[in-house]
């Protein structure tokens, strides 16, 4: 009988190994727990742009896998959403191909970006984001998003009819754009951004064109961010990833 208890003690500390939750998140806000909610709010309007921003923290031992996947709790029809962990991959993407590792007692505070546009639909739209090792899935975490659209407050104004996500991304030389601008007297032009907010890369955009193009080959690897400026007054704001 001693035998048997003593077994039993090292079955159930096994199953609390194979099972124990070594991921976490938190954002701006602070930490998370599990399946929490995180609200974000932003008007309905045709450009708009809504972030979420979370950080995954790897709390066990040793260095951690990590993949992550969407899944719709809710969704306004008409809207579109997308994701970035490592790559940013289109609307039509679910789990990331990239898998990022994180070491033992660090944190990944810039790889995920959660982009969703309302596209002038009103109403709340929920994703589930799951962050898993990926050799045990079994040790996840995961959030729920919830991005509210309001009514817009002003009258679309904006010049912006159509700016596509940078493709390729990651890129290593040329990154390109393609997008359509109302005709009319203003400037605009795109400009890239490191982590600290330091500019890399201005580029005029011509009102009258269709695809942008602008070489990154003198970037170092890494993540950055791009944003469309309007007579100075930023549009939106997107991850970009350059390696070499």
């Amino acid at each position: 009988m001693k035998y048997i208890f003593i077994n039993l003690i090292f079955l159930f500390a096994g199953l609390g190994v194979a099972f124990a939750q070594n991921l976490s998140l938190s954002d701006e806000s602070g930490a998370l727990n599990n399946n929490d909610y995180v609200y974000i709010w932003g008007d309905s309007g045709l450009y708009t742009l809504m972030n979420s921003h979370l950080e995954v923290h790897n709390n066990g031992s040793s260095a951690i896998s990590v993949r992550v996947k969407k899944a719709y709790v809710s969704i306004i029809p008409g809207s579109s959403n997308t994701f970035c962990w490592g790559a940013c991959y289109d609307s039509s993407t679910y789990i990331s191909g990239d898998i990022i590792s994180i070491a033992a007692g660090a944190s990944n505070q810039n790889d995920f970006i959660g982009d969703y546009f309302p596209k002038g639909h009103l109403g709340q739209s929920t994703i589930r984001y799951t962050f898993y090792d990926n050799t045990n899935p079994n040790d996840s975490v995961c959030v729920n998003v919830v991005y509210g659209a309001t009514p817009a407050s002003i009258e679309e104004t904006s010049p912006m009819v159509e700016f596509s996500n940078a493709y390729p991304n990651p890129a290593s030389s040329i990154v390109y754009f393609n997008y359509t601008l109302r005709s009319g007297s203003y400037h605009a032009e795109i400009v890239i951004s490191d982590l600290l907010g330091g500019e890399a890369i201005r580029q005029t955009v011509p009102i009258s064109g269709s695809r942008a193009s602008i070489d990154v080959s003198s970037l170092t690897s890494g993540v950055y961010f791009y944003s469309l400026k309007i007579n100075g007054e930023p549009q939106f704001t997107r991850k970009l990833i350059v390696k070499h």
